[in-house]
């Protein structure tokens, strides 16, 4: 039989997000009583009893929970709280999910875990469950990852200060790492070969060590020497000196690239490498960051019917832009940021990762020099021009890596006080207990 550790893994990671299953359905409206009651939405007995159930399977090695009865009932009651309060905030604002997005999330899972469907769904019934209950669990994730990215990530602001706070204390992490951009001619001699191959291979090595001696382009050697069994050639692109081969990165001499340095015998290989290029980067492996230049019109009132009249204004200074009005003049007489009314509008060249959701998504659709349609958070109405994108440079690029780092370290704080807001502002009846 399957361990237990073994299937809950594929699914452990979502104990954690205090999210369980939908309502099941009561056998009987006499016996399934109603326990609690969420801004007027039942939790039933039975709902609690499955959960409690499911996260016991979930928390099984396979003889032994690590929960108990009554610390399962206290998780799973408190679980189908917050998901009635997740449930009831995004029809409010109406966040909902497709039946393929649940799909794919379950095909990602398998395919993560590296666990085979039909086992996983074969314990799922041994132990009283069906596939309804596992995708429930997901479409819960799901719809939890919703709200969080479109109403808590918007909270997080990353400062400046703070990237540079962290920079300076974590300055071991930043040290500048040498690049080498490669090229080169392997020559492998493998057990199989008899005599005649591996005198032939030996051959060709001195040959190719002849042709770069007198100067031969090192590319069409490669092309001449790779039409042999045995011998590969190719570009390694980019490649740090700690993944590079020791002998190969002690012969290395930066300031002489390009360089061609061969023969050198590793194990049973034999390779030449042509260094191409050298630049220095930042210690950890710095993800690809765009820049984009935008541009903002922001019209703020103090009450919703004020947001309905600024809305319908905005609409109409949109239509004087794209019938050829100057966008930056525009804002420099009715935009409300003070921050970018006297640059008409110019919000200047920002890291991609650094723009709040709701910026970013009007974007989606935009050509360079579009304005969106207008946009609305609560009392502010806004729209954005979309001037430019370009490839980020190497220190905004670390600076993205500590962004989300920091982003990441907030962002749990910020879940767990915006479901404590939930919570304090719903009306939640214990109407009975266990």
């Amino acid at each position: 039989m399957l361990k237990r550790i073994t299937i809950t893994c594929v699914i452990w990671w979502l104990l954690v997000l205090n999210l369980a299953m939908q309502p099941v359905q009561a056998q009987s409206d006499v016996l399934d009583r109603i326990l609690i009651t969420v801004n007027g939405s039942p939790i039933t007995e039975s709902e609690i009893e499955q959960r409690s159930k499911f996260l016991i399977y979930l928390t099984s090695d396979g003889n032994q929970s690590s929960l108990t009865l009554d610390v399962a009932r206290q998780r799973a009651t408190d679980d189908a709280i917050v998901f009635r309060l997740l449930q009831q905030r995004a029809n409010e604002i109406g966040i909902g999910l497709t039946l393929e997005e649940i799909d794919e999330r379950i095909a990602l899972e398998f395919e993560s875990r590296n666990i085979s469907e039909d086992v996983f769904l074969s314990d799922l019934s041994e132990h009283g469950f069906s596939i309804d209950v596992f995708r429930q669990t997901v479409s819960e994730t799901l719809l939890r990852d919703k709200l969080v990215q479109q109403i808590v990530t918007p909270r997080i602001l990353i400062r400046d200060e703070e990237i540079d706070r962290y920079i300076s204390i974590n300055q071991e992490s930043f040290q500048p790492v040498d690049e080498f951009n490669l090229s080169v001619i392997v020559v492998s001699e493998s057990l199989s070969m008899n005599f005649e191959q591996k005198q032939l291979l030996r051959q060709i090595v001195r040959d190719i060590e002849y042709e770069i001696d007198r100067g031969s382009d090192f590319y069409q050697v490669a092309i001449a020497a790779s039409q042999f069994e045995g011998i590969q050639a190719g570009d390694l692109g980019w490649v740090r000196t700690g993944d590079l081969d020791p002998v190969l990165a002690q012969r290395i001499t930066p300031s002489k690239v390009p360089q061609i340095i061969g023969p050198i015998v590793s194990g049973s290989n034999i390779f030449f490498a042509r260094i191409n290029d050298h630049q220095t980067t930042i210690g950890p492996e710095l993800p690809f960051v765009k820049e984009l230049h935008l541009a903002r019109i922001v019209l703020q009132a103090s009450n919703q019917a004020g947001s309905e009249v600024n809305a319908e204004q905005l609409e109409n200074l949109r239509r004087t832009i794209l019938n050829g009005g100057d966008f930056g003049e525009i804002a420099k007489v009715y935009s409300h940021d003070s921050s970018t009314k006297q640059q008409g509008g110019d919000m200047g060249w920002l890291p991609e990762d650094s723009i709040p959701f709701e910026y970013l998504r009007p974007l989606a659709d935009l050509e360079i020099g579009d304005v969106s349609p207008v946009q609305q958070i609560e009392n502010i109405v806004f729209i954005i021009q979309f001037r430019g994108i370009r490839d980020a440079s190497q220190e905004q690029r670390k600076r993205s890596v500590v962004r989300n780092r920091l982003r990441n370290i907030k962002l749990r704080n910020e879940v767990s006080n915006w479901i404590d807001e939930l919570r304090e502002t719903a009306v939640i009846d214990y109407r009975s207990v266990f």
